[in-house]
């Protein structure tokens, strides 16, 4: 029984559309083909969010199915044809939409194919290493405007997320005469909904926005993420919403996990559109724009330097940021990006404090008569006493450690500024490295 794999990218724009809802369109129509079984959740696959190119959040999907008869193939590449003609953005410039349909005897992926996945999500890979892997997999591919589409579609097929960690997310659809509308949710049970589902759900609320809505003309109502379908279901199930809801998808995710971080020990392996994790010291003191942004110079241990940019939508990292000194020993995560005149930078999606340096005043001496402050008489000359007169020539001033305001730890964006790779403080510990291929009965439903 054949394992058939499809991956699907770059079939929306930023004015309209969404890959996941043609991956829910095409799990429907799969469902309804005779002896088809999933072998596997939807699967939902950040790319590197650094890409030029990207869209909004940069995913591609990738669904797996089994069929005991391999001439099902045709039927089912037709099947993907006309669902992703038919609700691509095809007249948006920059939309190239693609699949990749590979078919396997076992559910294992080519490890070429894996390694190529794992590089899409870190680093910025070439249609034509894409092509390479096509050709030598045999892999059949369907490309509508330009090829770029086959690289998020062949990445999302390598990305399985067996030997990884990985979340969820319940992505609820909008009939499609309520897109373009505004979206009618109640707010305040989503407020319950995240009080509830806390820590098994993340990034739904931040303060008084919610953040599960989109807000363009796709046809995401709402999208809840979390660690289990079946915390997702009770979710779901609080959410009150005011507009009919066409179908929600369960998807399997590398969302809020840290994928595209890379860990580098030295500044010089740190390329443009990277990702990185790196041990550095702080070299200057943080400077911050009115009402905007905080930079600071940070080198790494063969003291290379760097610039670090903590964006004002960040909330406690930027904070954190303003207080930092010379000295301070850190570990940045964020993006490599280089400025037209060269100069290197890591955009901080999160700040490790490793060890604080300290913090150092020096004061006038106390005289030794009268308990008062003294004052100095000019450089060389010594200090007197402002009370008593009492001289001391030889006196120095006296060293004096002020608190740091801030601590070691690890400080992560606000959530309404977070990455959707970026994994959210509540996820540490619940990381996950196995999936068992068991899927739940309710991990679709259509409603209208």
């Amino acid at each position: 029984m054949p394992f058939i794999h499809i991956g699907i990218d770059d079939t929306d724009s930023t004015r309209k559309g969404c890959t996941t809802y043609i991956g829910a369109i095409l799990a429907e129509k799969l469902s309804k083909v005779r002896d088809v079984k999933f072998v596997d959740y939807p699967n939902l696959i950040r790319l590197n969010p650094n890409a030029p190119w990207k869209t909004r959040g940069n995913g591609a999907v990738c669904l797996r199915v089994r069929h005991p008869e391999e001439n099902i193939v045709d039927k089912i590449v037709e099947l993907i044809s006309e669902t992703v003609e038919k609700h691509s953005d095809l007249k948006d410039p920059n939309t190239n939409p693609s699949a990749c349909i590979l078919v396997t005897e076992d559910k294992h992926i080519p490890n070429d194919i894996i390694d190529f996945a794992y590089f899409t999500v870190r680093y910025i890979s070439k249609v034509e290493k894409a092509e390479e892997l096509i050709s030598r997999h045999k892999i059949e591919t369907i490309v509508l405007k330009d090829k770029r589409g086959l690289i998020g579609a062949l990445a999302a097929i390598g990305m399985t997320l067996t030997n990884t960690d990985y979340t969820y997310e319940l992505l609820a659809y909008r009939c499609p005469t309520y897109i373009g509308t505004p979206r009618k949710i109640d707010v305040e049970s989503v407020y319950l909904m995240d009080k509830l589902t806390r820590p098994y759900t993340f990034n739904n609320v931040d303060e008084k926005r919610i953040l599960i809505t989109p807000h363009g003309r796709d046809p995401v109502l709402y999208g809840i993420r979390g660690e289990y379908p079946s915390i997702l279901l009770k979710a779901y199930e609080i959410v009150k919403v005011y507009e009919p809801i066409e179908r929600y998808v369960i998807y399997r995710s590398n969302q809020g996990t840290d994928m595209h971080m890379v860990k580098i020990s030295s500044l010089t392996n740190a390329l443009q559109y990277m990702n990185v994790i790196i041990e550095l010291e702080v070299s200057s003191n943080p400077v911050t724009i009115t009402g905007s942004h905080t930079f600071f110079e940070a080198k790494d241990a063969k003291g290379c330097r760097i610039r670090c940019v903590a964006f004002e939508p960040t909330g406690i990292l930027q904070k954190t940021c303003q207080k930092l000194i010379p000295g301070d020993k850190i570990v940045a995560y964020g993006a490599v990006k280089f400025s037209p005149d060269g100069t290197k930078s890591i955009n901080l999606e999160k700040l490790e404090i490793i060890e604080l340096a300290k913090l150092v005043t020096y004061r006038n001496p106390k005289c030794p008569k009268c308990g008062a402050t003294m004052k100095s008489e000019g450089k060389g000359k010594g200090y007197q006493c402002k009370k008593c007169k009492f001289k001391l020539t030889s006196a120095k001033k006296i060293p004096v450690e002020i608190p740091r305001s801030i601590a070691p730890g690890l400080y992560v964006a606000r959530p309404k500024a977070r990455r959707h790779l970026t994994k959210p403080p509540e996820r540490y510990g619940l990381e996950k490295r196995r999936f068992n291929f068991k899927i739940s009965e309710y991990w679709f439903k259509i409603f209208n």
